[in-house]
């Protein structure tokens, strides 16, 4: 381990103090897992690393319909909005009730 020295104002060693002796763990180590949470946290908000993360599970989940891959707009409009808006290729249309449609004019 590198030495190291860092000033907390009173507020953070006094918490960090408590914390010390209701967890029986050192303010170093607590230091050092709170170095290694920013860390952590600060790693997985990379790009690439989350278009890694996407990569990998891609194709594991299975929603049971068929034509996902072709009315991907209209499902996930469907999902996200109270008036069940969907998306066509050539117009957006707001579905009010199931039986009307109301397209561009």
């Amino acid at each position: 381990m590198v030495r190291t020295q860092v000033q907390l104002t009173g507020q953070q060693i006094g918490e960090l103090r408590k914390l010390s002796l209701s967890t029986g763990r050192s303010v170093a180590d607590l230091v050092r897992q709170g170095v290694d949470s920013l860390l952590q946290a600060k790693s997985t908000s990379r790009p690439a690393l989350q278009v890694e993360r996407a990569l990998r599970i891609a194709g594991k989940f299975s929603s049971g319909s068929t034509d996902v891959s072709t009315h991907h707009d209209r499902y996930f409009a469907e999902s996200i909005s109270p008036m069940n808006v969907f998306v066509d290729t050539s117009a957006i249309y707001a579905v009010f009730d199931r039986g009307s449609i109301r397209g561009p004019a």
